[in-house]
């Protein structure tokens, strides 16, 4: 997996941190998911930029993508990773 925080964490950071299990993996897809829809979003109507996400993760349902992409999470104050 690459380091979806560039901006944060060094990616040896990152891989140090993926590497000791202490990032949750799910929760790291679905915050690529969401980003990769939102930039396909700019340039194609929704459809397909989810259709585009879906070839990206062949092993879920458009369902399943349409639902992780569309979920909103409240704000809490325990870490999201």
């Amino acid at each position: 997996m690459s380091n979806p925080f560039p901006n944060l964490l060094t990616d040896s950071v990152f891989k140090t941190l993926f590497d000791l299990d202490l990032l949750n993996e799910k929760k790291l897809r679905d915050y690529e998911m969401r980003s990769k829809y939102e930039m396909y979003k700019s340039s194609m109507n929704a459809t397909d930029a989810i259709e585009k996400v879906r070839e990206e993760y062949p092993y879920l349902q458009t369902d399943t993508v349409r639902k992780i992409i569309y979920s909103v999470k409240p704000i809490t104050a325990d870490p999201v990773f």
